[in-house]
């Protein structure tokens, strides 16, 4: 239910990124579907479901993958939220390391530092993409 909710919010984000926004909001709507769907994908290859007592090598390559696109998209973007947007993506790439070195970790905090990110990341996309249309609107300046 969380994960379609999160598919429907992220619809709706690009939809909206593409009738109005610039290309930073456009190519991260595109980062964060790649995120969103790379998971079921590594499940449907026959991964294991996720279990969180032990550290998920699939998720901490998809996981680091998705980081280096944050983060080129923020290197390449003069605005604030695709930093913002990596930023949280290094949250959920660094779970990964905490649950290898922390064998006393707790699952459930594993899982939560895993997933929230992806939460908050829908919002900062929502937010600046927002902005972007409405600087658009106010200047009438294309964005990058």
């Amino acid at each position: 239910m969380r994960y379609a909710l999160q598919i429907l919010i992220l619809t709706l984000i690009t939809v909206y990124a593409w009738r109005r926004a610039g290309q930073t909001e456009k190519r991260g709507a595109l980062v964060m579907a790649c995120l969103l769907l790379a998971s079921p994908l590594y499940a449907a290859l026959g991964a294991k479901p996720m279990r969180f007592e032990q550290m998920d090598m699939g998720h901490l390559v998809i996981d680091g993958l998705v980081l280096i696109a944050m983060t080129a998209l923020a290197l390449v973007s003069g605005k604030w939220w695709p930093l913002w947007f990596a930023g949280a993506q290094l949250i959920a790439f660094l779970s990964h390391f905490v649950r290898l070195l922390a064998t006393s970790y707790a699952p459930f905090a594993y899982a939560l530092m895993m997933r929230a990110p992806s939460w908050i990341q829908l919002a900062i996309l929502a937010i600046g993409t927002w902005f972007a249309v409405r600087d658009r609107r106010v200047t009438g300046a294309t964005a990058f």
